[in-house]
């Protein structure tokens, strides 16, 4: 009884010294790629001959990811796929049960439906335990033997669960850091975007001249957004006119002529839907029917990427402002937002300095 009493506080203190070292080297990680590789590499080298496999599965989009994946001592490489109702990894996380299976796998397979996943094969030996946070299984640590059945005691699975939950809370930690940190970015991202905002209404607020008034804003967008081009054409609805009250590629354009709203062009299409447009690469923008402006140069690189926005007041439009550059995906949604705030901005500001100019007259 005292021998085996001192085998067990033996195996007690060799899983306490192991759970120790994996959760060292957790605390290290704040990366949820590192986590899979931390634990997946401690979980082999305490469990030396067998095979580790870590899913991750996302109940959103009913995905199943395979992290880190080793067979035959070889690591390997698993399409993420969708989850079905049928296999042992949609009965784990259904019933966020561990599932132990030391002989007869291929009828235990049948039996719920799995099927061997592209890639691999079918082991005599296998553990699967949940990786639970909350009241969901995010995922599975799966511990296979591809040589022996009756591979995995007792002892074994209880070291595996307990790695698998400290396995899960650093996964939640590191899911809270990742979040945390998007939503400082976002906070910054704000802040640099309300500052910009205010500088340019100050630029807007010194004059109540239409043409100052683009002139400064279009500097501005230039300045914000490392532009190669910026334009802004006002868009005259009786005469169906456009004219381009600020344009710069290289240098400023002026005094040049204006031109008849026609069809196709990509000014046409936003005058015409209200609807901005964010064009990520010169074939997006070639099928969207761009036609080229008066400037530019013909020897110029190519647009790559374009982004385009009405300039309105309340229903009415009065134009558009672009920003080109030469370079694909230079642009993206926060920057579109950002040049729709000033473009309302610029909408009301130019209303104003109209307005003011009809008021002198009279």
């Amino acid at each position: 009884e005292t021998q085996r009493l001192l085998k067990i506080t033996e195996e007690r203190n060799a899983e306490l010294a192991i759970i120790n070292s994996v959760q060292a080297a957790l605390a290290a990680e704040l990366n949820i790629q590192g986590i899979y590789e931390a634990v997946g590499d401690k979980i082999r080298e305490i469990f030396q001959g067998k095979d580790v496999g870590i899913r991750i599965y996302d109940s959103v989009t009913k995905m199943e990811h395979f992290p880190y994946t080793y067979e035959n001592g070889e690591r390997i490489h698993i399409d993420s796929e969708p989850v079905g109702d049928v296999g042992f990894g949609p009965l784990i996380y259904r019933t966020k049960q561990t599932h132990i299976l030391n002989e007869n796998i291929l009828e235990e397979a049948k039996k719920v439906g799995s099927y061997i996943i592209s890639g691999t094969e079918m082991p005599r030996s296998q553990a699967m335990v949940p990786l639970i946070a909350g009241d969901q299984a995010r995922g599975l640590i799966e511990l296979v033997d591809m040589q022996r059945e009756h591979a995995f005691s007792e002892s074994d699975v209880r070291l595996l669960q307990t790695l698998a939950s400290s396995m899960s809370i650093a996964l939640e930690n590191a899911r809270l850091f990742d979040e945390t940190q998007r939503l400082l970015k976002e906070t910054e991202t704000r802040a640099a975007e309300l500052a910009i905002l205010n500088s340019v209404g100050e630029a807007m607020a010194k004059t109540l001249d239409v043409k100052t008034v683009t002139y400064n804003v279009g500097d501005k967008i230039r300045e914000i957004f490392h532009a190669e081009i910026v334009d802004i054409l006002m868009f005259d609805l009786k005469t169906n006119m456009v004219q381009l009250t600020y344009s710069y590629a290289g240098k400023y354009f002026e005094d040049e002529p204006a031109w008849e709203l026609t069809e196709g062009g990509l000014t046409t299409k936003i005058i015409q839907t209200r609807q901005s447009l964010l064009l990520k690469s010169a074939k997006e923008i070639e099928d969207h029917g761009a036609q080229a402006y008066v400037t530019s140069p013909s020897d110029e690189p190519d647009i790559e990427s374009y982004m385009g926005v009405p300039i309105m007041v309340g229903e009415k439009i009065l134009g558009v402002v672009d920003v080109q550059s030469v370079k694909a995906n230079a642009f993206d949604e926060s920057n579109l937002r950002l040049l729709q705030t000033l473009s309302a901005n610029m909408g009301i500001a130019i209303e104003n300095a109209r307005l003011f100019d009809e008021t002198q007259r009279l």
